[in-house]
C-alpha cells in the first residue's frame, strides 16, 4: 500500500510539471524586463503638409523597468519628378497629363539620416508626471524640394534621366533648335517639321548637357512630388526596438 501511494504522488507531480504554462511575455522577449521593447506613441499636428509647411511631431515613451537607452528621429526623402523644358523654338512638357509623366527621375534627397537623437542622459528632460512617460516635440521643417532649374537643373539630372529626357525631345523638337544644336547635321536629318529617325537617333546619341545648356536652352523646370518619411525609433538598453514610420507626399 506505501508503495502505491508513492507511486500517486510521484505521478501527480510529473502530471504538474508537464502541465506548467510558461509565461508569454518570457516566451516572446526573454525573462528580463530590461529586454522589453518601449511603449512608443506618435501623433502629429499637420498630416498634409504642403511644400514649406513645417509639423511638430510628439513621441510619447515609456519603458516597464525605464530602461530607455534613446529615442531617435530618422529622415528619409525622395523628390519623382520630369522635367519640363523651354528652348528658343521648342516647348517640352514631360507630363502626358496632370497626373501621367512621360518618364520620371528619382532623386534622393537624404536617405535613413538621423537628425535628432535624445540619449538615455537627457530623457529626464522629457518627463511628464501626468503621463507617466517622456513626451519630446520635435518640429520638422523640411518639407522643401531641392532647389534647381534651368542650367543647375539640367546638370543635377541623372544620365539614365538625362537619356529619357533626349528620348522625348527628339520627338519634339523644332528643327530650328535642332540645326542650333548640329549645324553640320546633314539634310537627311529633318523631313519637313521634325526629325526623322536618323536625326532622332543623332541627338539621342550626341546631345550633351553641356550643348543643350549653351545652344538652346531658355529655362528648365521639374513637376512632381516630394516624399517624406519621418521614423521615431526607440532603443530599450538591451536593442529591443520600436518604431512609429509616417510617409508625406507632397506634389509641387
Amino acid at each position: 500500500m506505501k508503495l502505491y501511494k508513492i507511486f500517486l504522488v510521484a505521478v501527480l507531480a510529473m502530471f504538474v510539471l508537464a502541465c506548467k504554462k510558461e509565461s508569454p511575455i518570457e516566451d516572446i522577449v526573454g525573462s528580463s524586463n530590461d529586454d522589453h521593447r518601449a511603449s512608443l506613441r506618435v501623433t502629429l499636428n499637420n498630416r498634409t503638409p504642403a511644400l514649406g509647411d513645417s509639423i511638430v511631431i510628439t513621441a510619447s515613451t515609456w519603458h516597464v523597468s525605464d530602461q530607455i537607452a534613446k529615442v531617435e528621429f530618422i529622415r528619409t526623402a525622395v523628390e519623382k519628378y520630369a522635367v519640363n523644358l523651354e528652348l528658343n523654338n521648342t516647348s517640352l512638357n514631360s507630363w502626358i497629363d496632370d497626373k501621367t509623366p512621360a518618364f520620371l527621375i528619382v532623386d534622393s534627397l537624404h536617405k535613413e539620416e538621423v537628425w535628432r537623437t535624445v540619449d538615455k542622459s537627457d530623457l529626464n528632460r522629457y518627463f511628464e508626471t501626468l503621463s507617466d512617460s517622456y513626451v519630446i516635440r520635435e518640429a520638422y521643417k523640411e518639407f522643401k524640394q531641392a532647389d534647381a532649374k534651368d542650367a543647375a537643373l539640367i546638370n543635377a539630372i541623372s544620365e539614365e534621366g538625362f537619356k529619357s529626357l533626349k528620348d522625348l525631345l527628339s520627338r519634339s523638337i523644332n528643327v530650328l533648335d535642332y540645326k542650333a544644336l548640329f549645324p553640320a547635321a546633314p539634310a537627311g536629318d529633318i523631313s519637313g517639321a521634325s526629325l526623322t529617325a536618323a536625326g532622332k537617333e543623332n541627338l539621342n546619341k550626341n546631345l550633351t548637357k553641356q550643348l543643350l545648356i549653351s545652344n538652346a536652352l531658355k529655362t528648365a523646370t521639374k513637376k512632381g512630388d516630394l516624399i517624406v518619411t519621418l521614423k521615431v525609433k526607440v532603443t530599450a538598453q538591451k536593442s529591443a526596438v520600436n518604431e512609429v514610420i509616417n510617409v508625406f507626399q507632397t506634389k509641387y
